[in-house]
Formats: C-alpha cells, structure tokens, sequence
C-alpha cells in the first residue's frame, strides 16, 4: 500500500511537472508577427503580433502574457518579447526588420556620355545606391554613395543613345549588415550621342571626353562623394584642404622611370626603365592636411601644427595598419583602425596610398626632367628651379603660406596637372617596400618588392636639399617610424 501511495505520487508530480513545461513560453512559445518587415518612421513602431505556447489558440495579452519591444524605434533587427503572466511563464521572441524609409529621384539631367541623379535627403540612413539598367545586361551597373545628406551622383561612359532604366534606395548598416529601403520607382533616361571637344584644359593629359569626371571631391565628414568637370574659377579654397578633399583623374599611361645618367644630383639606384601603368586613378590634387586627417581620424599627430599645412609624424603602421595593412604587396586590405581602415569605412571606396610607380608618374605630369615643370637642379642646395615648386631647406624662410618648416599646403606652383607640392613640403609614403636594386627591364603596374624593411617614400620635404627633392629621387623609412616631421601622405583611388 505504501509503495502504491508513493508511486502516485511520484506520478502526479511527473504530470504536474510536464503541465508547468508546457506552460512555459521559453520552451513551447512563438511569437509570430503579421507584417515582420516595417518602414522607419522616425519612432518606436509596434507591429500586430499573436503568442501561443503549444497550441493553436492564441494567448490573451495581459491575462496570459505582457509584450513588450526592443531596438524598435531605430533601423535594424527589432525584437517583440512575450512574457508569461497567470499560468504561463517564461519568454518568447520574435524578430522583425524595419528598414530605412522610402526615397525618389528628383531629376536626371545629361551630362557627357551619362547623366546626373539627384534626390533629396533621407535622415537617419548611411547612403544610398543608385541602379541603373540597359536591354543589355553588360551595359547594366550599379554604385554606392556614402554619406546621409548626399543628394547627387553623375554617371558617365554609358553607351550612347540607349535608355536605361535608373532607379534609388537608401541604406544603413547595422552591426555590419545593411538594411536597404525599397526601390523607387524607375525613371528612364536615354544617353545622348557622345562627343569629344577640347576641354579648353591647361595641361596635357588625355582625360578622354570633356566632363569627365576630371575631378572627384570627399566630404570628409559624410563620406559622400562628388565629381567637378573642371577646377573652380576662383581656384581650389581652404575648404577643399580643410572639411573636403579633392583628388585629380590621371589617364593610365607609360613613362620613364627613374633618372638619366647625366641628370645633376642623380643617385645610381635611380635606374631608368620604362613602366606602364594600365589603370587610371585618382590621386589628392595637394598633401593630405592636417585639418583633414583630423575629420577621420579624431587625432593630429603633427609636430609642426597648422590645420592646412601637412599632416606629419606618420608611420605606415598608422596610416594602413600593423596586421593586414602592413601586408602589401601579398594583401590590398588594411586594418579597421588605421587611417584608410577609417577612410574607407566612411566612403566606402578603397582609398589607398600610390605605389611608387604611380607616384612618379603623377608627379612627373609628362616631363623627363629633374623638377616636374620641364626644369633640371644646377645647385644641390641652393636652386632658384627648385624654389618655385616646393618648400625645402634653403627656402625655409621665404615666408609663403606664413610658416617656416612645413607651410600650408598648394603655396608654390603646380605641375602641368595641377598636382602641388610633389617636390618639397612633405616625404609622401608609397605602398611598396624598399629595393635599392631597380630593374632596368620594362615593367606593366610594378608593386615593388615581396618583402623588405622599409617602405618608400618620394618627393623630399623642407628638411630635404633640392638634390633630395627631384622627382626620381627615393626615400625610405621603417614601417613602424612615427617620429619623423616630415612623413605624410597622399591619398590615392584606383579605378577598376
């Protein structure tokens, strides 16, 4: 009798305990959302939804459960969480997606060879994509524009006289994954049959049509990204070394590298061979200031302080970084907390820093000679050649941009493309590593050596004689050299 007592207990208990589990949300509950993807409003948002716990009736809300939400006032993942309340106990979850709001096209206007899109704003996004397609699927593309308050993009090289269909969404990423609106709806757009007149330019560089897209402009702050079709009137103003960059288009080409055997100055590792470089790029039109190192980075590390004279005291650990960054030419990526870790973050463009070969070849702008306005040094130290183009030792004290030492940037002439400050001011880092052992074979996009101990960096600065400052003279520092009041940069882009 005892263990029959005993056994029903026992039982009783076992069926109790199952009830109590099934009771339990944690274990048995769902939280299904009617709509589960919802558009940003600008506040919380709370979507219809129904609980259950192991069945097919619904729960009552406060008789059975309380719900309450997460994340649901922002864009991302939100979170509707069911809570047992009476009988039922602990939680259920349910996810639903709200998205950034809805944006349109404003207008498309002709430009050579594309078109121009522009829109108004949407707040609280990261950027926005614009897709545009053509019958023909190879002629389709999309792109990406950074930035909140970016309102327009400009498309070029499209194939004359063929519509396409052009329409935009906006994005942001949340803990790394993007959340995009939904399309807008398309506008069509036929390209006009392309021409190519003289662009009326000053310099010698083959840009292919006029309105080309000669000049792209970052806003340091948004990230958004913008194009001129020529230098403003009045010139480049303290915004465009300060708040924005501006970076010049160079056709992709071939040059002589290195210097003649008779050039006055020369160094015997400045073995002439001819390089072609088979893609154009974007490269800064002055060094990188310290005002605009400042926007991305939060920090000035310069010695010589000035927010339009050259950032200074980098090393290449800090500008692309001491793990993936330091890993070139193996590897293009750079480290999340290095200086184009956070530069391309913001653009979503891979910004990088020239490669020697591409340095030389902008700073050089067609020329064979020793300086890049078709000039050659007579006197190692000092050269009135050298002083019209750059800040080095013996014109430390001459008094343009206000400062001795490092000066404001773009203060003495530019080159046939309109670069400054190639010779002198600033040593500007390239991505390869050192050889003293340049070949004299022909080359096509050289990279530099696998391996070395210090990367390469051109142009002299104001601690250089003008003999150091030519445009085939080379330089190198330790990766790691953070020391040096002389070391910045100039940021470069690729086209691919």
């Amino acid at each position: 009798m005892r263990k029959f007592v005993v056994f029903a207990l026992f039982a009783a208990l076992s069926v109790c305990g199952m009830l109590f589990a099934d009771n339990d949300l944690s274990e048995n509950g769902s939280v299904v959302i009617k709509k589960d993807t919802l558009v940003y409003k600008g506040k919380a948002l709370k979507p219809a939804v129904k609980v259950y716990c192991g069945g097919n009736k619904p729960l009552k809300q406060k008789k059975e459960y309380t719900l309450s939400f997460e994340n649901n006032d922002q864009i991302g993942t939100a979170r509707a969480v069911a809570t047992g309340a009476g009988k039922y106990s602990g939680q259920a979850v349910g996810e639903f997606t709200i998205n950034p709001g809805p944006v349109k096209i404003k207008k498309l206007k002709s430009i050579e060879s594309g078109f121009e899109a522009s829109w108004k704003p949407s707040s609280g996004v990261d950027g926005y994509e614009l897709l545009y397609t053509a019958p023909d699927e190879s002629q389709s593309g999309s792109l990406l524009v950074a930035g909140e308050q970016s309102s327009s993009v400009q498309v070029t090289r499209l194939v004359p006289n063929t519509t396409y269909q052009v329409c935009l969404r906006s994005y942001k990423k949340v803990d790394g994954k993007n959340y995009y609106s939904a399309w807008s709806k398309a506008k069509k757009f036929t390209v006009a049959k392309s021409k190519d007149p003289d662009d009326g330019g000053d310099d010698d560089i083959d840009d292919g049509p006029a309105f080309a897209e000669k000049y792209m402009v970052v806003d340091l702050a948004s990230g958004a990204i913008s194009y001129l079709d020529d230098k403003p009137k009045k010139g480049w103003s303290d915004t465009y070394k300060t708040t924005k960059m501006v970076l010049r288009k160079i056709s992709a080409g071939k040059f002589m590298m290195g210097s003649p055997t008779n050039e006055f100055g020369r160094e015997e590792e400045e073995v002439q061979h001819e390089v072609t470089l088979t893609k154009d790029f974007y490269i800064g039109v002055f060094e990188m200031t310290q005002k605009q190192y400042a926007i991305v980075t939060g920090d000035d590390p310069s010695y010589y302080k000035g927010d339009l004279r050259p950032v200074e005291e980098l090393s290449y650990d800090a500008i692309r970084g001491r793990n993936k960054g330091a890993e070139w030419p193996a590897s293009s990526e750079v480290d999340e907390d290095s200086f184009f870790g956070k530069f391309r973050a913001k653009t979503g463009k891979a910004f990088d820093l020239p490669t020697e070969a591409q340095w030389e070849y902008a700073c050089r702008a067609g020329t064979t000679t020793a300086l890049n306005n078709g000039t050659n040094i007579t006197n190692e130290f000092d050269d009135g050649n050298m002083f019209k183009l750059g800040r080095v030792y013996h014109n430390m004290k001459d008094g343009k941009g206000g400062y001795e030492y490092t000066t404001v940037v773009g203060c003495y002439l530019p080159n046939a493309w309109g670069l400054y400050d190639m010779h002198g001011n600033a040593l500007e880092y390239c991505l390869d590593w050192y050889s003293e052992n340049m070949a004299a074979d022909p080359v096509t996009d050289p990279k530099g050596p696998e391996t070395g101990f210090y990367r390469i960096l051109r142009g002299g600065s104001y601690y250089f004689y003008p003999k150091e400052s030519r445009s085939a003279y080379r330089s190198r520092y330790s990766r790691t050299d953070n020391y040096n009041n002389d070391s910045g940069i100039r940021v470069v882009l690729v086209l691919e």
